[in-house]
């Protein structure tokens, strides 16, 4: 999968069309919004099918890896980790997963290993919810 640069501009992020599924995360907004997606590299089904697969993949990877480090109390690895899944997240529209990612980073860079862990399960509910409406999404567009 290429490199995606995560969406600066705000109106890339906020505002825009209609969400991949109803799948929730906190009960407020979509756990990814593919339309992000879209709007890096097209609105081509096949390509958006590709990189949310390749995305999925990696994503459960990392989580598992954040998980492991958190098990650890290794706050240099937890942040490591934390970068790499919250740039990606943003790229395919999973803002919630990249918030919980930066909070995680900043955690790390702080050495605030006790907010590392307080922030854990609030992680895997998300890479949870995102690991779910990917899923879906996947399942409902054929290929």
């Amino acid at each position: 999968m290429p490199y995606l640069v995560p969406p600066d501009d705000p109106s890339v992020t906020q505002g825009v069309g209609s969400t991949s599924t109803v799948t929730r995360y906190g009960g407020t907004s979509a756990a990814v919004d593919v339309s992000v997606l879209k709007s890096l590299v097209s609105d081509d089904r096949d390509t958006v099918r590709e990189f949310l697969a390749e995305f999925l993949h990696s994503a459960r990877m990392q989580a598992a890896e954040i998980i492991g480090y958190c098990g650890a109390h290794d706050t240099d690895g937890v942040g490591a980790v934390a970068h790499k899944l919250k740039a990606s997240s943003r790229s395919v529209g999973a803002l919630a997963l990249a918030d919980l990612c930066a909070e995680l980073e900043d955690a790390s860079r702080a050495g605030r290993g006790s907010e590392i862990i307080e922030r854990r399960q609030r992680f895997e509910l998300a890479m949870d919810a995102v690991d779910r409406c990917i899923v879906e999404t996947l399942a409902n567009s054929p290929a």
